[in-house]
């Protein structure tokens, strides 16, 4: 009987602390194309996103403009700047596999 109620409180503790909010990035990025640049901007809060060709999605509460949606850049003709500023960030950048190339500069600074 101990080792059920011992079983029952690990489980409870678990998903708790997979629930608590310091356990998964909850930061705002913004996006927007600015005379053909693709700008990625990050927040001073932990930020979780994954870049492709055709889209910015928000990954671990990560929000993209202040929403939960994927975000799909139009107009890139040259350089894509990340900047993610302050927290503890995880930035993907997806190129295999694709015809995703990036016509001028990728920079980017994990803060």
């Amino acid at each position: 009987m101990n080792r059920i109620l011992s079983f029952i409180a690990v489980l409870a503790l678990a998903g708790s602390l997979a629930l608590s909010p310091w356990s998964a990035p909850t930061g705002n990025v913004q996006v927007s194309v600015v005379n053909g640049n693709l700008i990625i901007q990050g927040d001073n809060s932990d930020n979780n996103i994954i870049v492709t060709e055709g889209n910015i999605t928000g990954r671990a509460n990560t929000t993209i403009n202040g929403e939960r949606n994927i975000f799909p850049p139009e107009g890139v003709t040259g350089d894509i700047v990340i900047n993610m500023k302050g927290g503890n960030d995880f930035v993907r950048v997806e190129l295999p596999g694709t015809n995703f190339h990036v016509l001028h500069d990728l920079e980017i600074n994990m803060g």
